[in-house]
């Protein structure tokens, strides 16, 4: 039987740094305590970064989008780091810098531990810089020797409230266009992920065609996988189809959240994990465009006798209802269809 594989054997770190900054609510002035080295990467620090990429898809409810321009301090730092104008360290170092003032300009904005990770996953060969802001938090441990409850500091990255993580290869890639993402972030308490997002400058700027094609091809790829038949997937569709066009009409962002418990209300948040991994990239608030959207609704009918389905915007073109003589006509039939019915 194959060895099983360790957790992170996948996981190529390039670089990985902490920094910590000190600062207490209400108080504009932070101290930065700036490490003068890198971690160095053995088997635990590559647990830790496949820990901390899971959770953060899994857990998290990302938001796609790519950089604002606004802000561009950070952005060119990195453009210095991956262009080897400077070296990891010091791309770190001159971030924190960055992110110290920018929280300084919040007065709700605390300190905390700020850790750097450029890692490459060797499965897909794509590249990554995470960011992200986290504390220590209080806890429990039982000492094995004196067998005593002591208190520890434990790092929690079960729950990822306000981070940053870069897909290298595809910004490369694409570039900064509104049509396709690169980089995905957390927000957190909205105070918080403000602050935080102003230092990166994200921006979930995805064009709302865009966005809605994404959600469309997610509820398709899901329904599909589950092996739905065709009167349950309409149902649903159609369900889905009415929510959206109330936000929309509302001038309200979409919740992958309320989607996910449409399509299924026993696992409510299964749907909302398979459509905000990175292959799919479909934010936890869509924008909706009601063109795109239209596609969810069909027209569908069935009895003993017959099954009659077609989507809506066919309606009075390729087919026309006649209400007075209570009448459907189908103009244009493919040629398929015409030699099954010759």
């Amino acid at each position: 039987m194959e060895e099983l594989k360790k957790k992170g054997h996948n996981i190529d770190i390039k670089g990985l740094a902490i920094h910590r900054i000190t600062k207490s609510a209400n108080v504009q002035r932070a101290t930065l305590h700036l490490s003068n080295k890198t971690i160095v990467v053995k088997d635990n620090e590559k647990r830790f970064i496949s820990d901390l990429h899971s959770a953060y898809y899994k857990k998290s409810s990302p938001h796609y989008g790519i950089f604002a321009g606004e802000r561009p301090a950070f952005k060119n730092q990195l453009i210095q780091y991956y262009n080897s104008k400077i070296d990891f360290l010091k791309f770190t170092q001159n971030s924190s810098e960055i992110f110290k003032k920018t929280i300084e300009t919040s007065s709700p904005a605390t300190g905390g531990f700020l850790i750097f990770a450029h890692y490459v996953n060797t499965d897909s060969n794509i590249a990554y810089m995470l960011v992200l802001t986290t504390n220590n938090k209080n806890g429990f441990s039982i000492n094995e020797e004196k067998l005593t409850i002591e208190d520890v500091k434990t790092l929690d990255i079960s729950k990822i409230d306000v981070a940053c993580l870069i897909n290298l290869t595809k910004w490369e890639t694409v570039g900064d266009n509104d049509e396709d993402t690169y980089l995905s972030f957390v927000k957190g308490n909205k105070d918080i992920s403000l602050y935080f997002m102003n230092f990166i400058d994200c921006d979930n700027k995805t064009s709302s065609k865009m966005s809605s094609r994404k959600l469309l091809g997610a509820i398709e790829a899901y329904m599909n996988e589950n092996n739905w038949d065709i009167d349950k997937k309409q149902q649903v569709k159609n369900t889905i189809y009415s929510y959206c066009d109330t936000c929309i009409s509302n001038k309200e962002g979409i919740s992958l959240s309320v989607i996910s418990q449409m399509i299924n209300s026993e696992n409510p948040n299964e749907f909302q994990e398979f459509a905000q991994t990175e292959e799919r990239g479909v934010s936890a608030i869509i924008s909706g465009d009601k063109n795109e959207l239209k596609r969810l609704r069909s027209i569908y009918y069935r009895n003993e006798d017959y099954i009659i389905s077609f989507k809506r915007e066919m309606l009075n073109k390729k087919i026309v209802y006649d209400k007075s003589k209570k009448t459907l006509t189908f103009k244009d039939i493919p040629r398929e269809l015409i030699d099954q019915l010759n």
